[in-house]
C-alpha cells in the first residue's frame, strides 16, 4: 500500500513524502534516510521488504533531491536535513504512539541519522546504517577527506575559498560502478531522470566537512542501539569509519557486519546481496520490538 503526499520543513520548502503502509496492523515505524544524489523511488524494494514484515516504512526525498522542493543538492547545515527528519518522525510518533521507531540510513542518510541520534538522545529505539557516511573515502580530486584536525581546517578552507567564487561549483561526478556491481542497476541509475548526476556542490561540501568533524568527535556519545551493514569494497565511505563507530560508541546494543566483495549501496547490490542485507535489516529490527 504505497501513498506519496508533501511535508512543509519550517523553512518552507516542500517535501515528498513517501509511504509503504503494511495490509496487517503495524509492528513498528521506519524511517528511510536516502543517500546524496538518490531518492526514496530508488528504496521501494527494501520498503516492500520490510512492509511484508509488518513495519510501516515512510520517509521524504530530502530538501534539493528527487521531487522535493529547495536547490537541487544544495545544502548549507546539515542540521537542516536533520531537521526535516525529526518533524516528519514526530508526526508519525504523535499518529502511532504505542509503535517504536526506527531509522534507516544510507550513506549521507546514516550521517545524518548519526547527527540526528546525537542531537536528539532516545528519540530513536535504534539505527541502521548502510555504508555510512563517517569517513569520506578518496572520491573528490584525490583527497582523503576524513575527519582529522588537520585535514578538516584544509578542506574547511579550501571549500570557504571555492564559496567565495561560486557556491554551486560541483566537483566531480557519480561512478555508477563505485555503488553496485549490478549491471542492471547502472541501467535502471542511468535512466532515472529525478538522480542527481552533476557532482557534489562546494557548499554542500563544506556543510559535511563540518557534520563530519562533529561527527567523528561525539562516537563515543552515540548511545542508540544499531546495526551497521557495510560492503567490504566500498571506496565513497570507508568501512574504517564503520568500525570506528563501532568501537567507539558507548551504547552495548550494536552490531557490526561486512559483506564480502560488495560496494557502496548494499540495498542496489546484486539481488543474493540485497535480499540478504534486507532480511539482516528486518531481522535486527525484529529482535529489538
Amino acid at each position: 500500500m504505497y501513498s506519496e503526499d508533501e511535508l512543509e520543513n519550517p523553512r518552507g520548502e516542500k517535501l515528498a513524502v513517501h509511504c509503504w503502509k503494511p495490509k496487517e496492523t503495524a509492528r513498528a515505524l521506519v524511517f528511510l534516510a536516502h543517500g546524496f544524489s538518490e531518492h526514496l523511488g530508488f528504496y521501494h524494494e527494501v520498503a516492500e521488504f520490510l512492509t511484508k514484515e509488518g513495519f510501516y516504512v515512510f520517509g521524504h526525498d530530502h530538501v534539493g533531491h528527487g521531487k522535493s522542493g529547495g536547490l537541487r543538492a544544495y545544502i548549507e547545515n546539515v542540521d537542516d536535513y536533520c531537521d526535516d527528519v525529526i518533524q516528519h518522525c514526530s508526526l508519525m510518533k504523535a499518529k502511532y504512539p504505542d509503535l517504536k521507531l526506527f531509522i534507516v540510513g544510507h550513506s549521507m542518510g546514516g550521517m545524518i541519522s548519526v547527527r540526528a541520534s546525537l542531537r536528539n538522545k532516545d528519540f530513536f529505539h535504534g539505527m541502521v546504517l548502510n555504508g555510512p557516511l563517517i569517513i569520506p573515502g578518496p572520491q573528490i580530486l584525490g583527497m582523503d577527506l576524513r575527519s582529522t584536525a588537520i585535514k578538516t581546517f584544509v578542506s574547511r578552507n579550501v571549500f570557504k575559498f571555492l564559496c567565495w567564487f561560486n557556491p554551486e561549483t560541483a566537483l566531480g561526478r557519480p561512478d555508477l560502478r563505485r555503488l553496485t556491481r549490478d549491471e542492471d542497476m547502472h541501467e535502471v541509475l542511468k535512466n532515472d531522470e529525478l538522480r542527481w548526476t552533476g557532482g557534489c556542490k562546494v557548499r554542500l561540501l563544506l556543510a559535511f566537512t563540518d557534520c563530519l568533524d562533529a561527527n567523528i568527535n561525539q562516537l563515543s556519545e552515540v548511545q542508540t542501539p544499531f546495526l551497521i551493514i557495510h560492503g567490504s569494497e566500498d571506496i565513497l565511505c570507508n568501512p574504517g569509519g564503520s568500525h570506528l563507530l563501532y568501537r567507539q560508541s558507548i551504547c552495548e546494543d550494536k552490531k557490526i557486519k561486512v559483506y564480502d566483495g560488495s560496494k557502496h549501496q548494499l540495498f542496489l547490490e546484486l539481488p543474493h546481496v540485497r535480499k540478504e542485507a534486507f532480511q539482516d535489516v528486518a531481522d535486527w529490527i525484529k529482535e529489538r520490538i
